[in-house]
């Protein structure tokens, strides 16, 4: 499990700022999952053990794979602050207070996808549903022409 938060770790290390320099936030966010399914396109082992990890963890070991994944977490993180920087945000707002929220949120949503009662989950999906969470995140669901 430690391998694979840290394999991750270094494929989107490795990847993702060198691709993202001079694209746009919406184009970075696109790349982020891209590389994260790229990842584990081309490690199916990983994917299956961060599915049982993350999404699913068996209970006796939330509090283990928690410390485990933080450093991926903050890695994350960095990230999105790195992203959030092509922007600019409202006033009362900061890059890192704002990545730290969308983690959290994130968190939540993993949560809430353990209590469904169909626990069988599609990676894919489930990348897909963070980019259109992270969507309505930073641009909400509302036209501007209509505010």
């Amino acid at each position: 499990m430690e391998e694979c938060f840290e394999q991750l770790k270094e494929y989107i290390q490795n990847r993702i700022f060198i691709e993202t320099e001079s694209s746009s936030l919406k184009e970075c966010l696109t790349q982020y999952y891209k590389t994260r399914m790229i990842f584990f396109h081309e490690n199916p082992l990983y994917q299956k053990i961060f599915c049982e990890a993350v999404i699913m963890p068996p209970a006796h070991l939330k509090s283990e794979i928690t410390h485990r994944r933080k450093a991926l977490e903050n890695m994350n993180i960095q990230i999105l602050e790195q992203f959030l920087s092509k922007i600019s945000l409202r006033d009362r707002f900061q890059q890192s207070e704002v990545a730290k929220l969308f983690v959290q949120f994130l968190n939540f949503m993993d949560l809430q996808s353990r209590t469904t009662e169909n626990h069988v989950l599609d990676l894919q999906e489930y990348e897909q549903r963070g980019q259109v969470i992270m969507d309505i995140f930073l641009f909400g669901v509302v036209k501007k022409e209509t505010i």
